[in-house]
């Protein structure tokens, strides 16, 4: 992994716009340059207040292999992040390195409690249950829509606005905010198993709160259930340049500028 713009974009987003103070990342194949500038973020923690914490994902060879081992493992990773943070964080964000949860509306204030207080003035859970993950829809803001960057070379998603028409199902692709207290059982997409099963419930975020950006190419993925719609690459093109009203605020973060300067 090289692609140092998108993980400074990332972190700076986060943690400017939705107040996060702890980021973890599973290392698996990282380059020396991204691990610079990690470390260099780790030095700075008592001046930002964010903490950069690193796990070596080492794999022996032979689950190097997607078929091997689906997604390298990732659901024991994110299974380890909300455990690690259980006695710490009251909230994780589960989230990859391309997939942005970007706010619809304005936020009083710049952390998870006033984005959730927001999304739950738009819709509250019914009566004697309680809201212990977020539920985010998807939608591609695909490589193949944005030709004027490659993501690879020169990502940023303040470039990128255009992204196909629809909206993903709350049941495909979504990524979540979890109360990490609640979990038994997570998944890559939902919660499976609560402490409190008869309280506790999977809340789907309106798309008028927030969606989920997801920046990547879009070749070879189809919509509907087990990839079998049309393709993505198929669907209206949409212009959506909503999250530009944070671009200020990211772009004067040190996480921002060190990853320039990089």
């Amino acid at each position: 992994y090289d692609n140092l713009n998108q993980i400074g974009e990332f972190i700076a987003f986060y943690s400017q716009i939705l107040g996060v103070q702890t980021f973890n990342f599973y290392l698996l194949d990282v380059s020396s340059r991204v691990k610079n500038y990690l470390a260099h973020l780790q030095s700075l923690e008592d001046e930002t207040g964010v903490e950069i914490k690193l796990v070596k994902w080492n794999l022996n060879d032979d689950l190097m292999n997607w078929n091997t081992l689906w997604d390298y493992g990732s659901l024991s990773a994110v299974t380890d992040c909300v455990y690690g943070g259980m006695s710490e964080f009251t909230y994780t964000y589960i989230v990859d390195l391309d997939e942005f949860i970007v706010p619809y509306f304005n936020l009083q204030k710049n952390n998870t409690n006033a984005f959730i207080n927001k999304i739950e003035e738009l819709k509250k859970p019914v009566v004697g249950q309680r809201s212990d993950a977020f539920l985010f829809r998807n939608t591609f803001f695909c490589q193949e829509f944005n030709k004027n960057l490659n993501y690879q070379e020169n990502f940023t998603i303040f470039k990128s606005y255009s992204r196909q028409e629809t909206i993903w199902s709350h049941q495909l692709r979504t990524k979540m905010l979890v109360n990490t207290s609640a979990v038994v059982a997570v998944g890559h997409h939902r919660i499976f198993e609560w402490v409190e099963p008869e309280v506790s419930t999977n809340t789907k975020v309106s798309q008028q709160a927030a969606l989920l950006h997801h920046y990547r190419s879009c070749k070879d993925i189809n919509m509907g259930f087990g990839n079998q719609g049309q393709p993505v690459l198929k669907d209206k093109v949409t212009y959506d340049d909503s999250v530009l009203k944070f671009r200020k605020r990211v772009k004067d973060s040190v996480f921002y500028k060190i990853m320039q300067d990089s």
